[in-house]
């Protein structure tokens, strides 16, 4: 057996099975490769065999032609759908804390799937869904629909919004006018530690298929626009939560995921500074961001003496 660890923010992932996974085509994966001293708290055993007969169990959510969730004992049973048949080609079988996988690859018909050779990026939509529910549950972070970027020494920066709003755009503005590490700029983990709250980025990226396995304090979470000119809009705690609540990644089968989350963003919102920002496309947009997020970084420093 072989166990391959990664770290995504706060959560240390220990997958075992009888053979270690092949990276994906992007080596997304392999900067969060963790050799280091925290103790797994998540654990995935790629069992290498068919799963047990699917008993009927009742169904807890699901979307369509996608996955299904079924309460299973005092379980969880995760099945992901092949859209060509709709039939599981994957199978979790999930423990009542979530923090533990009994985890299935299916062939056609149901019949073996090898794990003597097999991908990280297969496991991509578990994965996905999986740490949304988990961040969620125990009110420790949640993942949203943003690129962000790491300021040397002054914290890091999210930029959200729907597509076309200029995420992207704005995060490789400020990787090459101000060095700004890009930690993602797809799918970004926020979550808290002792109280402070953190970006990470994780091993999904959208179009510019960069990230990095980063954790820094986040100094400000901007709302972006693209426009003809420069400039900073304020935007009410109503607003925010309309803007930001959409581009969320929801844990919407389960109650208390869900308020877990919402208590999250609300205790969010209360901490850390949220700006609309209008840009366009020219350095003058980074030199804007590097001077508010020197000051909020600055004035953190200053709190916390």
């Amino acid at each position: 057996m072989t166990t391959l660890r990664l770290k995504i923010g706060p959560f240390v992932i220990a997958l075992t099975g009888a053979a270690a996974p092949e990276e994906n085509g992007n080596g997304s994966y392999s900067p969060f490769f963790y050799r280091g001293e925290e103790v797994s708290s998540l654990f995935i055993r790629i069992q290498d065999g068919l799963p047990p007969s699917l008993t009927k169990a009742p169904l807890v959510g699901g979307l369509l032609q996608n996955w299904r969730l079924f309460k299973e004992g005092e379980g969880w049973r995760f099945e992901l759908l092949d859209p060509a048949n709709f039939q599981a080609k994957q199978i979790a079988r999930i423990s009542p804390d979530f923090c533990s996988v009994d985890f299935y690859f299916c062939g056609e018909q149901g019949n073996l799937f090898s794990t003597r050779s097999w991908l990280l990026s297969q496991m991509t939509p578990f994965l996905q869904w999986w740490l949304t529910a988990y961040g969620a549950m125990r009110r420790t972070g949640f993942f949203v629909h943003a690129s962000a970027c790491a300021f040397p020494g002054r914290g890091g920066i999210v930029l959200s919004g729907p597509s076309g709003s200029g995420k992207t755009t704005l995060a490789l503005l400020c990787r090459e006018h101000a060095r700004a590490v890009l930690l993602n700029d797809e799918r970004t983990l926020l979550w808290r530690d002792e109280g402070e709250f953190r970006v990470s980025g994780t091993p999904w990226p959208g179009k510019a298929q960069e990230v990095s396995p980063l954790s820094v304090p986040l100094a400000i979470l901007f709302l972006t626009t693209k426009a003809k000119q420069n400039r900073f809009v304020p935007v009410s705690t109503q607003e925010i939560l309309n803007r930001l609540i959409p581009e969320l990644f929801l844990p919407s089968w389960n109650r208390e995921a869900m308020a877990g989350l919402f208590e999250f963003c609300d205790r969010l919102i209360q901490k850390v500074s949220v700006i609309e920002i209008h840009f366009k496309k020219d350095a003058g947009a980074v030199e804007m961001i590097k001077k508010i997020t020197e000051f909020r970084s600055e004035r953190r420093r200053l709190e916390a003496a």
